[in-house]
C-alpha cells in the first residue's frame, strides 16, 4: 500500500507566498481599474445658453459615466430629442470629468391651427409646445390655417410638421420680416397656394414656383415702391409676371 509523503515545509511556504501574492496583484489591479474610473467619471456639466432654459432633459443621466466611453455626437442627438425647445447642441468632453454643452434654443415662428388648437412651430417645423388658444401665448406669433386642418392629437412636442407649403411659409415669414414686413397670418388656400396677411396688405406666393425668383421679385417691387414712396395692397408672385395692386 503507497502512503502520501507529507508536503515539505518549504513547499507549503512556497505557495502560500504564490497565492498570496497572487491575491494582492489582483486587489491592486482592480483598485487601480476602480480609481482610474472614478477619476475619469463625469462629476460636472456645465451648460450654456442663449436663453435661461430652467429644465433640460436627459442631463443628469450622464453624470457617473466615464468619460472615455462618452461620445459627443451621442449625447447631442439624446438631448436634443429629448428637448423639443432646443435648435442645437454642441457637445465636448473635457478630460477627465467635465461635460459641457452650448445651447441654441428653437424660437417660435408661427402656430399652426390644428383640429382641438394650436401646435407651435419652430423654423425648421419642429413642435415646440401646443395650445390651445393663440391666447395663451405672452409671445404673439403668425398663425397658419392650412386648408386640411390636421388631428391636434396625432402631432406630439419634438416632431415635424413635413408639409412642404407649411415649411415654405415658415422659411418666408423669416424672408418678409427682412423686408420690414410683418406677418400677421398666413393661410395656405390649397396646393401652392400661400397667402400672407400683413396689416391690411397681402402677399401671394406659389409653391411651385421658383422660390427663389419670387424672393428676387418681391425685394425687387418692395424697394422700388419705397424710392417711388408707393403703397402695395396685394402682390401675387404666382405668375410668371407678378401682379400688383395698389392701394387708392
Amino acid at each position: 500500500m503507497l502512503r502520501m509523503q507529507p508536503m515539505s515545509s518549504l513547499r507549503r511556504l512556497l505557495l502560500n507566498k504564490k497565492f498570496v501574492l497572487s491575491i494582492l496583484v489582483i486587489t491592486l489591479f482592480f483598485t487601480a481599474i476602480l480609481l482610474i474610473n472614478s477619476y475619469y467619471m463625469i462629476n460636472t456639466v456645465v451648460i450654456s445658453s442663449d436663453d435661461d432654459i430652467q429644465l433640460l432633459r436627459g442631463v443628469e443621466s450622464y453624470k457617473g459615466k466615464n468619460s472615455f466611453l462618452l461620445q459627443s455626437k451621442s449625447i447631442e442627438k439624446d438631448v436634443f430629442d429629448q428637448n423639443p425647445t432646443v435648435e442645437e447642441v454642441k457637445v465636448t468632453i473635457q478630460l477627465p470629468d467635465v461635460l459641457k454643452m452650448v445651447i441654441t434654443t428653437a424660437e417660435p415662428v408661427a402656430s399652426l391651427s390644428a383640429t382641438q388648437g394650436y401646435v407651435v412651430l419652430n423654423k425648421k417645423g419642429r413642435i415646440l409646445e401646443k395650445i390651445k388658444s393663440n391666447e395663451q401665448r405672452k409671445q404673439a406669433i403668425p398663425p397658419i390655417r392650412f386648408f386640411q386642418k390636421l388631428n391636434y392629437d396625432e402631432y406630439n412636442t419634438g416632431s415635424f410638421v413635413e408639409y412642404k407649403d407649411i415649411k415654405t411659409a415658415l422659411y418666408l415669414i423669416a424672408k418678409l420680416q427682412e423686408l420690414d414686413q410683418k406677418v400677421d397670418s398666413i393661410d395656405i388656400d390649397g396646393a401652392n397656394v400661400i397667402r400672407f396677411h400683413i396689416e391690411n396688405k397681402s402677399v401671394i406666393f406659389s409653391g411651385s414656383k421658383s422660390l427663389s425668383v419670387q424672393e428676387y421679385e418681391l425685394e425687387r417691387l418692395i424697394q422700388e415702391f419705397k424710392i417711388r414712396g408707393k403703397e402695395f395692397e396685394k402682390i401675387d408672385l404666382r405668375f410668371n409676371k407678378p401682379v400688383i395692386i395698389f392701394k387708392t
